[in-house]
């Protein structure tokens, strides 16, 4: 057993399975490599193995993820690094090398892992709440598509990040992100996958969720990752996902990552705050939701040229191609971006914030006020919002003035509460068990853009000329995700996706029961 192992001055032999295998990774110590390993031996127990850089090659061609060896008179050494042991209760770490003897073990002798706590994947629709925590979590999803960007500019230096859109079986959308290293490896492995014409499974082990784009997954040091993993889970996802390849096409295509925040909040099964209450309320990395009216502000929305992606300004003309040196992206776009200031009101009082870019196209689209001119009428846009109510997210911003008269409020994930004939099971909340009810739909993908006095778009103006782009496609079947991610069979008249820097979501519409 492992735990009888604490020197070097006997011989020994112990049987343990190799549980992990982690990126190759710099020593703080010396100019040197090293690859770590976790084994774990019959009763659960594991160890914390390494092969320095004259050695990795050689022991990484024997050491196979998830099968068992015996190894015998590895180097014991008191651990003295920055990582905390898998056990505990054993605080040695073993140095491999060409001179330790690894045998592996015959197929019938194999040591059988059984999941424990750790091993434990947490369903999408808990992710929200996780915000912020820096819980390590894992996760296993089907991903769609690598993102543009390539790094993030970071002080005076350039962090490689890869962003991966990824679903999961209720088609639920969001970002995963994989930083420094996990880029390298895993995310190059990734993209292998998809450059063959495959969606690959991933399985991710200690991964953190945060706020970019509303809710996304991020690496952090002993992060982990299996692409295409071999599991019961595993195999239950991948047959959805063969059965599903149209449907996951096209929720490329309508860029339904920038949707996560609303998919996986589910904004009806939130509980809402006052408006009173929130200046007085940490609201800084996960923001709260209020359900409220709406005014602009403003007399017209601001706006700037950014990158298509990462959305950061660009002194260029709008429409150009570029590539992004605050992201990398290869093949930016130099699009407008927007943003306006609205009150946000209950029957405790009024707020103040700004609606960015996304979530402003998707209040231009939940009012029906997309119109083929080059202008916005504020006033008709407003007697749209006087009809409606509203379920919004309210975060305080990053940078902030001293005292709390210079607060100021981003507004996110904005949509309309009204309510369809349609009862699920939703989940339970801080506000009592699971419950049947009414879904509120605010948000589909697919449905028919009508048109109706009020803004304009320039990338909808150019492909209404009657041309093949623009052309509807009549009596189609298209699923659509609503708040639960419920996937729903719609039958009617649709627009094909429109291009970048126009509104990915079609209105929403009443319909009759």
């Amino acid at each position: 057993m492992i735990t009888h192992i604490k020197d070097n001055k006997l011989e020994w032999t112990c049987k343990v399975r190799v549980v992990e295998k982690r990126n190759i990774k710099d020593s703080e110590f010396s100019p040197n490599k090293y690859r770590p390993y976790i084994l774990q031996d019959q009763v659960g127990t594991k160890v914390f193995a390494m092969a320095n850089s004259r050695d990795i090659d050689q022991v990484d061609r024997v050491l196979d993820l998830n099968k068992t060896y015996n190894i015998s008179n590895a180097v014991v050494l008191p651990s003295k690094y920055n990582v905390p042991p898998p056990s505990p209760h054993y605080k040695y770490i073993w140095m491999l090398s060409r001179q330790t003897y690894i045998e592996k073990a015959p197929e019938s002798d194999q040591i059988e892992i059984l999941n424990g706590q750790e091993d434990t994947v947490t369903a999408f629709y808990e992710f929200y709440n996780l915000i912020g925590t820096k819980t390590p979590i894992n996760f296993m999803a089907v991903v769609l598509e690598k993102m543009p960007r390539e790094y993030i500019s970071v002080r005076e230096t350039a962090k490689t990040a890869y962003d991966f859109t990824i679903v999961n079986e209720e088609m639920k959308p969001m970002l995963l992100t994989l930083w420094g290293d996990f880029a390298i490896y895993q995310g190059k492995q990734i993209i292998s996958v998809l450059d063959s014409g495959r969606f690959p499974i991933i399985l991710g082990k200690r991964v953190i969720v945060n706020n970019f784009n509303g809710v996304s997954l991020s690496t952090r040091f002993d992060s982990i990752f299996e692409v295409n993993p071999t599991n019961s889970k595993s195999e239950t996802l991948k047959k959805w996902r063969d059965d599903s390849i149209d449907l996951l096409k096209r929720y490329i295509d309508l860029k339904t990552y920038k949707n996560a925040l609303i998919a996986l909040a589910y904004p009806p099964g939130q509980l809402k705050t006052k408006v009173v209450d929130i200046p007085e309320m940490n609201i800084q990395e996960k923001g709260v939701w209020v359900e409220v009216d709406m005014r602009i502000i403003d007399d017209a929305p601001s706006f700037y040229i950014g990158c298509d992606y990462c959305n950061r300004k660009v002194c260029g003309p709008e429409g150009g191609n570029y590539r992004c040196l605050d992201c990398g992206n290869p093949h930016a776009r130099a699009e407008k971006k927007y943003k306006i200031k609205v009150e946000l009101t209950d029957e405790t009082g009024q707020i103040v914030g700004t609606i960015f870019d996304e979530d402003f196209n998707r209040l231009l689209q939940i009012t029906n006020t997309i119109h083929r001119s080059r202008s916005i009428d504020i006033a008709k846009l407003q007697a749209k919002l006087d009809e409606k109510k509203f379920f919004c997210e309210v975060r305080l911003d990053r940078r902030q003035f001293p005292g709390k008269s210079k607060q100021t409020y981003t507004i996110n994930g904005v949509c309309e509460n009204v309510k369809v004939s349609q009862s699920v099971s939703v989940q339970g909340n801080d506000e009592g068990p699971s419950t049947e009810r009414s879904i509120i739909r605010t948000l589909t993908f697919d449905e028919a853009l009508e048109e109706h006095e009020g803004i304009i778009n320039p990338a909808i103006e150019e492909r209404s000329g009657g041309n093949d782009e623009g052309t509807s496609i009549e009596g189609s079947n298209i699923k659509t995700l609503s708040f639960d991610g419920a996937i729903q069979q719609l039958d009617g008249n649709i627009n094909p996706p429109l291009e970048e820097g126009s509104p990915q979501e079609k209105p929403s519409k009443k319909r009759k029961t």
